[in-house]
């Protein structure tokens, strides 16, 4: 089982991750985002699994770093309050 899983994660690129997350960001944001704030746990214990760490640390250079940045810029000023001002991503070669 884990054969084709390697395989199928393999083939996914930055490019596609960009287009998918464009795509579908208004229904993350809307649908996806409220349910996973009440299992915030259940998120973490994913994200910081030794996998997820290992398949975003093969996915991240491969991501247009200024289309990523734009991103991030966007979900930061979305997440900033009044008390908490938006901050820029230290993410290299941005501009």
């Amino acid at each position: 089982m884990q054969a084709w899983i390697g395989d199928f994660t393999a083939q996914i690129t930055g490019a596609s991750v960009l287009n998918l997350i464009n795509e579908t960001s208004a229904w993350i944001t809307g649908t996806v985002m409220p349910t996973l704030t009440a299992n915030v746990g259940t998120v973490a214990a994913i994200a910081n699994h030794a996998n997820t760490v290992a398949f975003l640390q093969a996915l991240l250079p491969a991501l247009d770093e200024v289309a990523l940045a734009a991103l991030v810029n966007d979900a930061v000023v979305q997440a900033g309050s009044a008390t908490s001002p938006p901050r820029s991503p230290a993410l290299r070669g941005s501009t």
